[in-house]
């Protein structure tokens, strides 16, 4: 199945891709768990009653089993308890009845080993004609493999582009582990609530900070994308420089708030989100298809996010870790200051 995506449901249209229920309003929440073909259950089963081929468990371990296709979803430990979809979909309940936010789009991944939730709170504009939505996201697995997440997240209207709201770091982010306290730590909604409504107007001031301050294009590229280590082949690196330029003069809102920093980094977004090329970008493709977080470019968009700051804030000479290892002189000393693996990080930057 395309994007990997079993089943979900999207308002007004689907994002990026062709598939889907689309309705014509926003749903409540009982509906949008019909909707989103999540309106099932899943439960510990004993692993002699399941067959999970190719691995060994210890006897603590047991299945998540979806109760209505009997597919089985992971292997988890003794502490994991499920949580049901309903009751993950129960904390948006009080936003969406106040009127402070409408159910947006909600599905499932693969068997139903992954699943998501994304309210449409904010609306904002960072330069006049490019509106910025906020949203509130709320991602989760049956498989073991991640607890509950919830974190604001940022889309340009004008082209669907995840920008990425998890700027501020873990202040933003909500996580709820697959344990007996779970569903009473996801009903502190209002909290959480707040905290997202804060983090994105904090943000809208940084991205009109970012609007407000010329950074050359070519300049950022660079830096966000630098040439590779002495004696190896930097054609990859100067081809996403050229499609990092090619954003900036072709994405959707390209013309808004043109020279500006805001429009550098808006350019990296679309490359990390629409053109990039590689097993990796793949996955990216499929967390912004399905709005789940994370994916391979979460860590380069915030890294765009920084360099962008930093040249909007007056560094025009803009240094990699890899570069300034390059002006030490006894690479030696430098190894045994830092670290071997520190240092080859820093060389890979």
């Amino acid at each position: 199945m395309a994007a990997n995506v079993q089943s979900m449901f999207s308002v007004r249209k689907t994002p990026w891709h062709r598939f889907g229920a689309v309705l014509g309003d926003a749903p409540n929440v009982k509906d949008a768990i019909h909707h989103a073909g999540l309106d099932w259950n899943v439960e510990r089963v004993s692993l002699s009653e399941v067959e999970v081929p190719g691995l060994k468990f210890g006897p603590d371990h047991a299945a998540i089993v979806r109760t209505d296709t009997r597919a089985v979803l992971g292997v988890v430990g003794k502490r994991y308890t499920p949580v049901q979809n309903a009751e993950k979909f129960r904390f948006f309940d009080s936003i969406v009845k106040n009127g402070r936010a409408t159910m947006e789009t909600a599905g499932a991944l693969g068997r139903g080993e992954k699943v998501w939730i994304l309210a449409k709170s904010i609306t904002a504009e960072v330069v006049p004609g490019d509106p910025v939505e906020s949203y509130l996201l709320l991602a989760g697995s049956h498989d073991g493999t991640s607890a509950i997440t919830v974190l604001p997240t940022g889309v340009r209207v004008v082209c669907q582009n995840t920008l990425g709201m998890a700027l501020r770091g873990n202040a933003a982010r909500f996580t709820v582990r697959h344990t007996a306290s779970a569903s009473r730590k996801l009903e502190d909604a209002g909290r959480m609530m707040a905290e997202s409504e804060a983090a994105f107007g904090e943000t809208i001031e940084r991205w009109k900070h970012l609007a407000s301050r010329k950074v050359n294009p070519e300049t950022f590229a660079k830096a966000l994308v630098p040439d590779a280590p002495e004696g190896t082949s930097n054609t990859r690196r100067v081809n996403a420089r050229a499609a990092i330029l090619d954003s900036y003069d072709r994405a959707p809102g390209a013309r808004k708030a043109r020279g500006s920093a805001w429009a550098a980094y808006n350019a990296a977004t679309h490359w990390i989100s629409h053109k990039r090329s590689s097993a990796k970008a793949t996955n990216e493709r499929v967390a912004c298809a399905t709005w789940m977080p994370g994916g391979s470019g979460t860590q380069l968009r915030e890294k765009a996010f920084k360099i962008a700051l930093e040249m909007a804030d007056g560094s025009t000479e803009f240094v990699t870790a890899s570069e300034a290892v390059s002006m030490v002189s006894d690479r030696a000393a430098m190894e045994r200051k830092v670290g071997r693996n520190l240092l080859s990080e820093m060389l890979a930057s």
